[in-house]
């Protein structure tokens, strides 16, 4: 599988995203831990001169000949239920797991928004430290961390001097919601959410979900959701995955009807 990393620039006819007969396999052993290291091993030897798509009998399709393109402002969702594979294409396309073959073209920065809000924290530093380390991860500056953080703090309704405090005395919540408000107000080219995320109480989570709204038309946006009638109005395109398969990819009109 040739891959070319986010951020690489590559002649791609104006998309963004260009995914093309991806195949992704696991193992069938019940031992998640035993499972997840066992993938992780297989995924680091694979050998990617191997043109032809093939299984072990210990393994099965997570994903198959997966192929779509996507254009810059393009806003889709990705509907399927949980053995669909939405979450391991998600990952496939930020470049944080591996396909097994097929040739995946990403041109831009990526965020994943629930594998950022977890990823790069210490309960030792203080509010302040923990954003400079996620910026810092993420590829962004200490200074436009600066200019955004009124912004960030004042959308997660939350007293600014509360970032002097060490992170490991914070609420989950009051975590959440800065680590929430911190990716929202950051600059993508490709924004990329696992799931209708929100936090706090009904209030902050309206505001979220029309935050989400509006990052939705700004830039290059992609959802995965089970909840088929909320992306209506959202995303112009539509991908149903079906174990792992795809089994309708256009206008998201169109997919709602041919999937109600």
């Amino acid at each position: 599988m040739v891959k070319l990393k986010s951020g690489q620039l590559c002649n791609m006819n104006g998309n963004v995203i260009e995914l093309n007969s991806i195949y992704k396999k696991f193992y069938k052993d019940e031992d998640v831990k035993k499972k997840y290291t066992k993938n992780i091993i297989k995924s680091l030897q694979t050998d990617f001169s191997q043109e032809t798509p093939y299984l072990d009998t210990d393994e099965f399709w997570v994903l198959k000949n997966i192929s779509l393109q996507i254009q810059k402002g393009d806003s889709l969702a990705i509907i399927g239920d949980r053995e669909s594979g939405k979450s391991i294409l998600l990952k496939i396309i930020t470049n944080r797991l591996q396909g097994d073959f097929g040739i995946s073209h990403v041109n831009g920065r990526c965020t994943l928004l629930l594998d950022e809000l977890r990823v790069g924290l210490s309960g030792y530093l203080n509010g302040w430290d923990n954003l400079y380390l996620k910026a810092a991860f993420m590829g962004i500056s200490k200074r436009s961390v600066n200019e955004k953080v009124g912004e960030m703090m004042s959308f997660a309704e939350l007293d600014i001097k509360l970032l002097e405090k060490p992170w490991k005395y914070y609420t989950s919540e009051i975590k959440n919601r800065i680590m929430y408000s911190f990716i929202v107000h950051c600059r993508y080219d490709i924004f990329i959410v696992d799931g209708l995320t929100h936090v706090g109480n009904e209030v902050f989570a309206k505001k979220c979900k029309e935050k989400i709204a509006e990052i939705s038309r700004e830039s290059t946006f992609i959802i995965a959701t089970r909840h088929v009638r909320k992306v209506k109005g959202l995303c112009d395109k539509l991908l149903v995955l079906e174990k792992g398969e795809i089994k309708f990819f256009g206008n998201t009109d169109d997919g709602l009807k041919s999937n109600n």
